[in-house]
């Protein structure tokens, strides 16, 4: 796919989903493993279950996520690390990388790029924060630099988009779980 039609294929994106482009200020340092980026992209959402439902349906789509080919757990050095390949078309091609996690759990998942030919850099967090009606808001900070020069806009559009579609699935199963318990 040609530089010329995956931006097309972005700006498509980015018209479609116009709302989904908030260029956020700054993430929140939760005090995690995950720098503040200004530039980065953060999403949430209110979700009717305890964040032990939230976990398990987090854990749950990692496996059924669309744009990831696979997810592979790896062990490198004592320290959790899944190796994910996306598959989703955009400007920034089919992205292979590696990802360091680090899970607290039913709390949050910071994530950083160990590796990628395809990126220079990605990072972020999910973050749950119980309610106080025993709900969950689940919050999806991101921040992708892709190795081709792109816009910013761009680039936080297609994010942005992602991160809600993936939110939107976390918050499908979790909610179908909680109903069912």
């Amino acid at each position: 796919m040609s530089l010329k039609t995956r931006i097309v294929i972005a700006a498509a994106l980015l018209v479609s989903s116009a709302s989904a482009i908030p260029m956020q200020t700054a993430f929140a340092d939760h005090g995690g493993s995950c720098k503040s980026h200004k530039n980065g992209v953060r999403e949430e959402v209110l979700i009717k279950a305890s964040p032990k439902v939230v976990w398990k349906s987090m854990q749950d789509q990692r496996k059924i996520d669309p744009d990831s080919a696979y997810v592979k757990p790896i062990n490198e050095n004592g320290e959790p690390v899944v190796e994910q390949k996306f598959v989703f078309p955009s400007p920034f091609g089919n992205a292979e990388c590696v990802l360091h996690l680090n899970e607290t759990t039913a709390q949050r998942v910071d994530f950083k790029m160990i590796s990628s030919e395809d990126l220079k850099a990605m990072e972020g967090s999910w973050v749950l924060t119980p309610t106080e009606n025993g709900q969950t808001k689940l919050s999806l900070s991101t921040y992708v630099e892709p190795n081709m020069i792109l816009p910013r806009m761009i680039t936080n559009g297609i994010v942005s988009h992602r991160s809600k579609r993936n939110l939107g699935m976390v918050k499908k199963l979790a909610e179908s779980s909680a109903k069912s318990m």
